[in-house]
């Protein structure tokens, strides 16, 4: 949708402090558990009339949590900022006044696809109270809504053999936005010529030998299986309250 489309649409909905049944209403279209740890607040995009298919439902809700006690990759971004402090205790308790973290981000489907994911991270982002805002999802390495509503990314260590097969991909001209979509891949692998396949098929079998006993016997299974492997590392996500955060919590991503 162009932007101009989309800021139409936007003056219909309004996002404002909404509560767990805004995260029931859409909860069916997350890919991951509906398990929560300490919730800190939930902000949710409601038509603002009556829709004639969704009446005042939400159609789109992101969920703010207290921060977990361990993330290497939180450590990565904040220079060990929350590590060696004395005690387990005291470390939490700067973890919780410093940070918030985005546990859950899910639109609507049939309003995805024009922007509103980062239109509700970027709104919400400056209404917590902390000078730090952190994500961690597996499916922002194909979707970077995060990165668009301004978070800095850090991604996690790559293993040898997602290398390998990312570099085999590279060579017969599959990019991300290709093998992030198993569909996609599968249409792309049936069209390349016999050689290429055959390349393309020993690596994917190779690379999913490390994760599994068994291989599956056919293009579809063995391609949806790897992608899963492959996207299956975390992407971490940061964002810097720099107008509410204090000279000392300053640092080089």
């Amino acid at each position: 949708m162009m932007d101009g489309h989309f800021c139409t649409l936007r003056k219909k909905l309004e996002i404002r402090r909404s509560d767990f049944g805004a995260w029931h209403c859409l909860a069916s279209y997350h890919y991951r558990p509906h398990r929560f740890g300490p919730i800190d607040s939930i902000y949710a995009i409601y038509p603002r009339q009556s829709h004639r298919l969704f009446g005042r439902e939400p159609v789109g809700v992101i969920v703010y949590m207290m921060p977990v006690p361990h993330s290497h990759l939180r450590n990565l971004a904040t220079a060990n900022r929350y590590v060696n402090l004395g005690s387990e205790g005291a470390a939490l308790a700067m973890l919780n006044k410093e940070i918030r973290c985005i546990s859950r981000v899910v639109i609507h489907p049939q309003y995805r696809g024009i922007s509103l994911a980062t239109w509700l991270v970027k709104e919400t982002l400056p209404l917590m109270s902390t000078p730090l805002v952190e994500a961690s999802a597996v499916m922002a390495r194909v979707n970077p809504f995060f990165e668009r509503a301004g978070m800095v990314r850090y991604d996690g260590p790559a293993t040898a053999q997602s290398v390998c097969l990312e570099e085999a991909f590279g060579y017969v001209g599959v990019g991300e936005d290709v093998y992030g979509n198993a569909a996609r891949l599968v249409e792309v692998i049936e069209a390349m010529g016999g050689e290429r396949r055959k390349f393309v098929m020993r690596e994917l079998k190779c690379f999913l030998r490390c994760h599994v006993t068994e291989v599956p016997g056919d293009l579809g299974g063995v391609v949806s299986l790897a992608v899963y492997y492959l996207l299956s590392r975390p992407v971490y996500f940061l964002w810097e309250n720099i107008n509410g955060m204090e000279e000392g919590m300053r640092h080089e991503a």
